[in-house]
């Protein structure tokens, strides 16, 4: 049986962030309570309300109040969803079939590229490029989409880099689509959000063949209410209505009243500029936390050279930010006490030294490292033993076994336990997502470090920028 590919990210949110403190993952502004958005006679109104289905396509006062966000479309462009996750994938599923080619624009929320994989379509992608702050490179866009290319979907304001979109971007975009007759989706769940405050147009004023996706999680803030639309030519609308028949049926009456109230011209700039107050207010919150650490929260590895140029490169990676040096050691320990007391020299003592020893030391090197390093205040040291000699942890002193990280000894939840069981045998777990094999094993390792009383660094391999964002 062929398994339907299932949305990792959003399993792992569902598990643990109800479940936290404090989320700092969250992709939304803070809602608002009922009492904040209805005045008393709507609260009186709303209480009296009879829980009965509502219109398939949505209640008419309701599509009337978010054509209004839409120039020059009616309410027969609009279709009602729960969220815009349903809106997504009813789109999806009216759309994309076996063999279809899908252009997707990366990063992104990572719904669409899951649905076209489980729907079948060959799937084609276009990373955003930092080096043009975050927006595509047109050109590629270009030669990526062909005569066979059904869907280019985008994310503008873009989640997670919140680039924004210009008009000629747009226009250049619809000329690609239009050239070969392929659909354009947007997301525009973040439309609204945008820091500079100017407020980006909707792509269904550039194109007849758009398929915009929204709601109220993002900048309206009320994921709860689950309310969704879709905004598209009238034909469009209909065959992914005929969809939606199957699922859902129709969104709640009760989340459609208070949408009424959100969404209604004298309301929504109101909830807009409250997000973005919190926006900005939180970014320059953010930003001070960020500078207050002076410096970047990563380190960057260094591989085995001379001892010179080691020490040049650490200046030049100092130079640029970087207050943790992981340096990669193990072949030589003369060479590597040496090496450590040249590059404190050179980046002074506020910079934090990691070693990676690659398996490369006996008991001996271990001790003889450390003892002659002690001054020099290197932070931990990555797998001093090969994967195959863990016992020797147990022959080392205490003091010296906290500061050192599991790497190759530690491959999934089955090694945690094992390096746990009855006396732990390393200070710190170094977790690598492509290593442990993704986001549950991860997180499993880390459950049953912290019951230990064992710190965790998160690493990676040669993976994509996608995965190491995760970790």
């Amino acid at each position: 049986m062929t398994m339907f590919v299932r949305f990792e990210m959003e399993r792992f949110q569902s598990i643990y962030e109800n479940e936290v403190d404090f989320n700092l993952s969250d992709s939304g502004n803070h809602p608002m309570s009922i009492k904040d958005l209805l005045d008393e006679r709507e609260i009186e109104r709303f209480l009296s309300m009879e829980i009965y289905y509502g219109y398939t396509q949505g209640d008419p006062r309701l599509l009337e109040v978010i054509k209004d966000w839409y120039p020059q479309t009616n309410e027969s462009n609009i279709l009602l969803t729960n969220g815009s996750a349903e809106a997504n994938f009813v789109m999806a599923w009216a759309l994309i079939k076996p063999g279809d080619e899908v252009v997707l624009a990366l990063p992104n929320y990572m719904q669409i590229p899951g649905l076209a994989k489980n729907f079948g379509a060959e799937i084609k992608t276009i990373n955003l490029k930092e080096e043009l702050d975050w927006h595509l490179d047109l050109d590629e866009l270009k030669s990526l989409v062909t005569p066979k290319t059904k869907l280019i979907s985008i994310c503008n304001p873009n989640n997670p880099t919140g680039s924004v979109m210009t008009d000629d971007e747009m226009t250049a975009i619809a000329d690609i689509a239009r050239s070969n007759d392929a659909y354009v989706h947007s997301d525009e769940v973040y439309r609204g959000s945008e820091l500079q405050g100017d407020e980006t147009k909707s792509f269904i004023e550039f194109y007849e063949k758009a398929i915009v996706s929204c709601g109220l999680s993002k900048s309206f803030a009320h994921p709860g209410l689950r309310i969704g639309w879709l905004v598209a030519n009238e034909e469009l609308i209909e065959e992914i209505w005929a969809h939606k028949g199957y699922s859902s049926i129709c969104a709640s009456v009760l989340s459609q009243e208070i949408a009424i109230k959100i969404m209604a011209k004298s309301s929504r700039g109101k909830v807009l500029s409250r997000s973005s107050k919190m926006l900005k207010e939180n970014l320059q919150l953010f930003q001070s936390w960020l500078d207050s650490h002076n410096g970047l929260f990563t380190s960057v590895t260094m591989g085995i050279k001379s001892i010179e140029e080691s020490a040049d490169e650490a200046k030049e990676y100092v130079s640029n930010g970087f207050r943790f040096l992981k340096i990669k050691t193990g072949s030589d320990v003369d060479h590597d006490i040496e090496l450590m007391h040249k590059v404190r020299e050179t980046v002074g003592n506020s910079i934090s030294i990691r070693v990676d020893a690659n398996q490369g030391y006996s008991i001996e090197d271990l001790n003889k490292f450390v003892n002659k390093t002690k001054e020099k205040n290197i932070e931990l040291i990555e797998q001093p033993f090969p994967r195959d000699h863990d016992s020797n942890m147990h022959k080392i002193s205490e003091s010296v076994s906290d500061i050192c990280a599991a790497d190759e000894s530690l491959h999934d939840p089955e090694d945690a336990i094992r390096l746990t069981n009855n006396k732990k045998f390393f200070g710190i777990f170094n977790i690598k997502l492509m290593k442990c094999g993704g986001l549950y094993p991860a997180r499993k390792i880390a459950h049953i470090a912290n019951q230990n009383n064992i710190d965790l660094m998160w690493g990676c391999n040669d993976e994509s920028i996608i995965s190491i964002s995760a970790a």
